[in-house]
Formats: structure tokens, C-alpha cells, sequence
């Protein structure tokens, strides 16, 4: 197995500290692990669908339904490929197959009796085990006596410890079980383990005898042992790779476990070391089962972001399958599964170009927050977040951002930079990045008129273009026409005269709070005040100072009623826009049908103007943010194969697939064609949702092309603003005083990015 190959760079100017200064290091190199880059292919039976559901001594015993009620169960030796066919007695799926104590091959089935509605009748009363021999025929049957609690048992609820009992989670499907009933193997009760709250799953036996269960908390998965002897559960005090999706048990390896970016070894000592990286072996998605084999493979149930799943045997490369390859580095924070998605589709069409990914966030998701749809809906509202910015990589791995600019200080440079979240001012300013325009000029396979060029030009900083996103989304805001008028694009002192003239006893936002209008005029508003042309900034503006008295004027989300019941009536008042409750609603457009959502539903089809946010970029007040943005590095002696890459990514094919998979939130193509694709759709009634008119998708197509404003925040000037707003909030100094030393320390900051 190959342990560690080191691709070098040609890197020799670099960066980057805030202070301005720079050196030249005499070569750089970024370290590319390959040992747990696996190749895959598909684990099947020629012409059946068989699925692995249990590793032996003796083969794989795989399961398929051959009919609507009939199955088979087969075994694979992994060695020769061969399968030989089980000859059971019972028709059913077996819920618990594997290999008894003794050696013997068994399974564990739900017995049917009779048919009722044209499907066979599972009353949980009957339940059998059966022992094969080594010709794979029934050799006995066991009938579960009456000691076993009656009911019909499931997959994920009946297990073997490997010390010879059998576990049973009682489930009758009315109440969740409180207890794991422990069976000695001739199904006598031994005893039972209490659960309390817990509720448990995906019991597995570890190599040296104790028994694991991973246990729900909340959005992620513990892992507690059990003890089959005291009867006790316990959970597991250690650092265990984060957000566990599944635990195995395996030949080499305490346990093993697995998550959305690898499959783990976890050692006895409970230290965890990645063997697989998903993300690397060109496996976009999540892996549902996993079985290792003792020849260091392993088969797992991977599951696409189209949420079509299939069995994949994973191996590690050889020499002869690299020896040819080369290979381009991409690094980032907290890489974005829809770029992970498009990386693997890419490699995977290649045979001599490999794009290699390191997330510098990877160490540090354990310190992250995972958020529930309803926690996020409530944040949404409290923060006035309608465009993402909680999952502000900056934000939410400082840490990772750090480590990521102090490579670049040493040298260590990738070939493509994701620039999300990352200070890009700084890299550009160093010399560090491509300009894009001449290369899109000079390539006939890209043509101007084919793409939405505002939204590239948005991205360009002192007449470069050194960033490149392929798909986005626009946030904005909705206003009643009779309230506002008909004008889109507002200077900020155009829109905070707007403000000031709203209608007494009318709330500015559909959830006014301090955070939601920090979020959204001060923070989120800096490129209205920032000239990137000329690097000097407006901060000390009066329009400026009527936004911080704005936020100041209204109530922190701490102050605020605490009942999260009472916070989401709160909220949904603030859809009461026709009886003008309030001014504003702010939205984001994933796709064009948003815009119809908001007409018809918020605004009974009422006449309204998309008033946007403030700007100073002659556009119509639409924030768009590109769902991820790549940067190829000055150095980098990839150029060629990763412009070729990008190329891909703008191409017409790719730009047809865009929002459909691999996206954490839906987005549009800047494609022209591909966009009238989602305009067209938006026309059509569906199921559950009535047709847009013409006149609102070609709104729609109009507003596109006049967004300007491109939304990725500097997070440096972003801490400045918050860190003086909350000395102005908390009294500690005026609103004029806040101004000043926000535009002091901006027009420091700038200077030094020159």
C-alpha cells in the first residue's frame, strides 16, 4: 500500500501577512496522502441486485428480494468472486445473519403465516433461527421460545454481541423500549440493560470482546458500550471523528466507524485514524453500511446526492494506476458538498488528471454546531440571516482559516484555492492569484454572451477577475409598490430616507431584531461603503450612521420573548404584509419561482418592488453570492489542466446538472441557456405548487441581469464593524463616534492590502 506521496509545487512568491510583508521561499510542497485514496467499483452478482448484510469467515452473505415476497440469500468468497446460494426455508429477508460461536453459518427471520391484502402476515409471535451447514442447507431450525418478548423483530434492533448472547430492542410500535433484553444463545433471558432516554442503534462487537451502541444526541451519534455482563451502558470518553453516521465491526480494528468524509479505524485506546477519505476516492455522498474485509477492502452502501444508492468495493490505488497521473490540489475551508460532488464527477471522467482536495476545516468540525431545520428557521428569523451568512466559514473555523494562511506564509501553496470565507483581498494583493479575463477572452470554448457577465464582473477587485463562481443565488428584498414606488437600486442614503419614511407603527422586517439589521445594513452592507478600485471606504458617512442608529433602535433577540413557541407566532405574523405589519420581506432567490412565492403568497399578487439592500454599484439592490468561488494560484505548473477543469465547470453540460445534486441549498446557473431551463420550469404547474406567470419569470430574467452586488463579505471588516457597533449598542460611545473609528481602522485595513 503506497503510505505518503509529496507533490511538488512550483510555488516561489508568497504571501501574506496583514502587515504587508512577504518572502520567497526556495520551493514549496503540499502533502497528498494517497494511502487512503481508495479506487471503487460496484459489488454485485451478475444479473441480480444482491446486497452484503453480514462479513464471515466463510464469505460475504449477501440478500435480494427475487420477488415482491420472495427472497434469496447468497454467499460470496471475496477472494474468487464466486457465490453459492443458500437453500433457506423461510421466504422472508432474515433480520440478523452472521456466523454463530461455533463457526456455523445462521440466520434470524420473522416467520410469515398466511396472506392478508396479497402480502404475507408477520404477527411477531413466530420467530426462527437457522443454522446452515456447509453445503449452505438448512441443517436446524430454532423456534424462539415464549421467554422471548413477543414481537416482530427489525434489522437495526436485533443483534449478536459476540460473546455468544443475542440483543433485542423491544420495539412493538407504540412505545420506544427502555431496556436491551439481553439472551443467552439458546434465547434463555439473561438480563436486561436499562436505556433511559437513550435510544440506540447499530449494535456491534468489538475485537476484544465489549459490545457498542451508537446513540442519537440530538443532530449527531455517540457511542456507548455495553456490558452484557453488569448489564450497565456507558458512553465512550474520547474524541471520535465527528458526526459518526454508523459503527462496524472489523478484523484490524477495535471498531470501526464512518461519517460523510471517511471510514475511520478506532483503536482499543479509542484514538481514531482515517483509512478511507470518500471525498478523495471520487465518492460524493454518504455511506449508509459498511463492511470491512480482512484483506484491508471494504464494501460499503454508498448513497449518491441524487439519493441513489449501490454497493461499492473499496481498495487502495496501486503504483501502476498513479504512476501516470497528475495531480492538481485544491484547498479550502469547510469545502461545500456541491464542489466536492463536482470534483469527483470530474475525476472520474479523467484518466491522467487526478484534482486532489484538503479541507483545512477537517480538524475542527468537532468544534462546530450542526443545526436542526427548525433551529435554523429560528435562527434565520432571529438573525436576520436569509443568505447564509450563520455558515460563514471564517466564523465558524477561525482556527482552520489561520492554519490555512500560515501554509501559504511557509510556501505551502495548492494549485486551486476555494476562496470561501478566506481573507481574498489579502491573497490578492500578494500577487498570489490568476487573472481570469484574458484567459476567458483568448479560449473559443467561452463566449460573453452565453453567461450572466455581471455576475463575473461582480467578482473582479482593481480590474481583475481572479475568482470564478458557476452558480449563485440573490438575496433581496420585497416591498408593496404603493409604499416604496417602482425604484429597484437605492444609494444607502436613498434607502435609509426610504426608511425613515415608512409608515408609523410599521416594523422595518418580517423579524425586526438588532442582530437581523446588523446582519443585514451594517455587516452585510460594506460593499456599498468600500471602494475596492481605489481601496478607501465611506464608513463615516451620515447614511452610515442612520444604519447603526437603525440597529440600535430596535431590540437584541436576548430581550426578546424566550418561548420558542411564542418566537415562531411571532414570526409568523410578520407574513401579514398586505395589512402592513411591516415594510419588508427579505428573501432569498434559490431559483425564479421564489420571486412567485413571495408575489402570490406574502403579497396576495399585489403590485411590489424588489427594493433590494443599499449599494453603490449602479445595479438594482440584489446581493448574489456564488455557491462556491475558485481562485488557481500565480505558481502553480498546473495551469493548463486546471483551467481545463474550470472550463468544465462552465461548460453547458455542467451548467444544465446545476442545483439538481450535491448542493446544501439549491442555486442557478450563470449560464444564460441553463437559466431559461429553470424559467420555463417555473411556468409549469407542479403538484403541490401553481404555475408562474410569463410576466413574473421574465421579472425574473431582468432583475438577474441587473444584480451587481456581489455579497462575499471581508470577514476582517466584518469584525471591525460588529466589534464598534456593540461598543455604540452597550453606551459605550455615540453613533458618530462608532462611525469614525469603524471608518478609521477600514481605511487602515485597506491600505495595508495595497
Amino acid at each position: 500500500m503506497l503510505k505518503r506521496i509529496t507533490a511538488i509545487l512550483t510555488a516561489a512568491a508568497l504571501l501574506l501577512p496583514v502587515t504587508g510583508c512577504s518572502r520567497k521561499p526556495k520551493g514549496s510542497t503540499l502533502e497528498i496522502d494517497l494511502s487512503t485514496s481508495y479506487a471503487s467499483e460496484d459489488f454485485t452478482k451478475a444479473g441480480s441486485r444482491f446486497e452484503p448484510a453480514a462479513v464471515t469467515e466463510k464469505g460475504i452473505i449477501c440478500t435480494k428480494y427475487t420477488t415482491l415476497q420472495n427472497t434469496a440469500m447468497s454467499l460470496c468468497d471475496p477472494a474468487t468472486g464466486e457465490w453459492h446460494d443458500f437453500n433457506k426455508g423461510q421466504i422472508n429477508l432474515p433480520i440478523w445473519e452472521g456466523q454463530l460461536p461455533d463457526g456455523r453459518l445462521a440466520a434470524v427471520y420473522n416467520v410469515s403465516h398466511g396472506v392478508s391484502g396479497g402480502w404475507y402476515d408477520q404477527d411477531g409471535k413466530d420467530r426462527v433461527l437457522e443454522i446452515y451447514d456447509d453445503d449452505l442447507n438448512v441443517a436446524e431450525a430454532v423456534q424462539f421460545p415464549a421467554s422471548v418478548t413477543e414481537c416482530e423483530l427489525y434489522e437495526e434492533l436485533f443483534f449478536a454481541d459476540g460473546k455468544g448472547n443475542w440483543l433485542l430492542l423491544p420495539y412493538t410500535g407504540e412505545t420506544v423500549p427502555d431496556s436491551i433484553e439481553v439472551y443467552t444463545q439458546d434465547f434463555q433471558l439473561k438480563g436486561k440493560i436499562a436505556l433511559g432516554d437513550l435510544w440506540g442503534w447499530d449494535v456491534v462487537p468489538g475485537k476484544s470482546g465489549k459490545a457498542y451502541m451508537t446513540v442519537g444526541d440530538g443532530m449527531e451519534m455517540k457511542l456507548y458500550t455495553l456490558d452484557t455482563d453488569a448489564m450497565t451502558v456507558a458512553p465512550v470518553e474520547a474524541s471520535l471523528p465527528f458526526n459518526i453516521q454508523g459503527i462496524a465491526a472489523g478484523p484490524d480494528y477495535e471498531l470501526y466507524c464512518y461519517n460523510a468524509n471517511g471510514i475511520y479505524g478506532i483503536a482499543e485506546d479509542y484514538t481514531a485514524t482515517m483509512l478511507v477519505d470518500l471525498r478523495n476516492s471520487d465518492l460524493p455522498g454518504s455511506c449508509g453500511k459498511l463492511f470491512p474485509l480482512d484483506n484491508g477492502e471494504f464494501l460499503i452502501q454508498f448513497t449518491e446526492d441524487n439519493g441513489n444508492y449501490s454497493y461499492k468495493r473499496l481498495r487502495p490505488r496501486n503504483e501502476d494506476e498513479l504512476s501516470g497521473m497528475k495531480f492538481i490540489t485544491l484547498a479550502g475551508v469547510n469545502l461545500k458538498t456541491s464542489l466536492i460532488s463536482h470534483i469527483c464527477e470530474y475525476n472520474r471522467s479523467q484518466t491522467d488528471v487526478h484534482i486532489f482536495m484538503k479541507d483545512y476545516a477537517d480538524p475542527y468540525y468537532e468544534n462546530s454546531r450542526l443545526y436542526s431545520d427548525w433551529e435554523w428557521e429560528e435562527k434565520q428569523y432571529m438573525t436576520g440571516d436569509w443568505v447564509g451568512t450563520l455558515y460563514d466559514n471564517a466564523a465558524r473555523y477561525p482556527e482552520a482559516v489561520e492554519d490555512f494562511k500560515n501554509d501559504l506564509l511557509a510556501g505551502i501553496v495548492p494549485d486551486i484555492i476555494c476562496m470561501d470565507g478566506l481573507p481574498y483581498q489579502q491573497l490578492s494583493n500578494k500577487g498570489l492569484l490568476v487573472d481570469f479575463a484574458p484567459l476567458l477572452e483568448a479560449d473559443e470554448r467561452f463566449s460573453a454572451t452565453d453567461y450572466y457577465m455581471n455576475l463575473l464582473d461582480g467578482l473582479k477587485s482593481n480590474g481583475r477577475l481572479e475568482r470564478l463562481g458557476f452558480s449563485f443565488t440573490v438575496a433581496t428584498a420585497a416591498a408593496k409598490t404603493e409604499l416604496v414606488g417602482v425604484q429597484q437600486g437605492r444609494t444607502p442614503e436613498e434607502y435609509t430616507a426610504m426608511i425613515q419614511n415608512m409608515p408609523e407603527g410599521m416594523d422595518l422586517l418580517q423579524y425586526t431584531t438588532r442582530e437581523a439589521v446588523t446582519s443585514l445594513y451594517l455587516t452585510g452592507s460594506q460593499s456599498s461603503f468600500i471602494d475596492r478600485e481605489n481601496m478607501t471606504c465611506s464608513f463615516g458617512s451620515d447614511s452610515f450612521v442612520q444604519l447603526l442608529e437603525l440597529a440600535g433602535s430596535v431590540k437584541p433577540v436576548s430581550e426578546l420573548t424566550h418561548s420558542q413557541e411564542e418566537k415562531r407566532e411571532q414570526a409568523e405574523l410578520g407574513y401579514a404584509y398586505w395589512n402592513d405589519h411591516r415594510l419588508l420581506t427579505a428573501f432569498t432567490i434559490t431559483e425564479p419561482y421564489a420571486y412567485h412565492s413571495i408575489h402570490t403568497e406574502d403579497y396576495c399578487n399585489e403590485d411590489i418592488t424588489l427594493v433590494g439592500f443599499p449599494e453603490s454599484a449602479c445595479g438594482n439592490g440584489g446581493r448574489y453570492l456564488m455557491n462556491y468561488v475558485l481562485s488557481m494560484t500565480a505558481q502553480s505548473d498546473m495551469q493548463d489542466a486546471v483551467w481545463d477543469y474550470l472550463m468544465w465547470e462552465l461548460d453547458s453540460r455542467q451548467q444544465s446538472k446545476v442545483g439538481l445534486s450535491g448542493d446544501t441549498f439549491a442555486t442557478m446557473p450563470i449560464r444564460r441557456d441553463s437559466f431559461e431551463n429553470y424559467l420555463k420550469a417555473g411556468t409549469i404547474r407542479g403538484e403541490f405548487r401553481s404555475a408562474a406567470s410569463q410576466e413574473e419569470m421574465d421579472l425574473m430574467r431582468e432583475y438577474i441581469a441587473g444584480v451587481r452586488m456581489y455579497a462575499g463579505n471581508d470577514p476582517t471588516i466584518s469584525a471591525i464593524i460588529t466589534e464598534e457597533a456593540e461598543k455604540y449598542f452597550g453606551g459605550g460611545q455615540t453613533s458618530r463616534q462608532a462611525a469614525d473609528a469603524i471608518q478609521s481602522r477600514c481605511t487602515l485595513y485597506l491600505s495595508e492590502q495595497q
